[in-house]
């Protein structure tokens, strides 16, 4: 995730969301960076919103409501999503659980966002060389030692959803 500093320019960019679905939530919003001509960075990971990932360029515009609205994306970062679910509640970064986790997942082109202290999201972007892999191997390996309960590949596919790691 990029270091603040006073030249980046972050904003609030609210991504609206159907409340009849099944997550119940009317929008979800996350730390974009501005890039000028209505353009902005995700710098977080969306919890709720499909298709869209950490590093991913999207245009958004000033709605009436003053609020910084989603449009649609314009630039993909290839590479892959994991939510990981911790058998017991992580309640800080001192716990051994979330050290093993982060020194497996450590790596410039890395995001991890904390959901709930039951779970985490972990987006990998393909430029890390073998990152991928290596984080699912990783991610398999600590399910296996119980630091982990059950660990996904979300896929952008609708019909695919979750993909549980074997």
């Amino acid at each position: 995730m990029a270091t603040i500093t006073a030249d980046v320019r972050y904003h609030k960019m609210r991504i609206p969301l159907d409340p009849e679905a099944q997550h119940g939530c009317a929008g979800e919003s996350l730390w974009v960076i501005a890039l000028g001509a209505d353009r902005y960075r995700l710098d977080n990971e969306p919890f709720v919103a499909k298709g869209l990932h950490w590093s991913d360029v999207v245009v958004a515009v000033v709605t009436e409501d003053g609020w910084l609205t989603f449009q649609h994306v314009v630039e993909r970062q290839a590479g892959a999503t994991f939510r990981v679910y911790f058998p017991e509640q992580v309640t800080d970064n001192t716990d051994p659980r979330w050290q093993r986790l982060k020194a497996v997942t450590d790596g410039e082109q890395i995001c991890r966002e904390g959901v709930d202290g039951f779970s985490v999201l972990i987006r990998v972007l393909a430029a890390l060389p073998g990152g991928v892999e290596r984080v699912k191997a990783a991610l398999r390996l600590l399910r296996l030692q119980g630091d982990l309960l059950t660990v996904s590949l979300i896929e952008d596919d609708p019909q695919t959803g979750l993909e549980v790691l074997g």
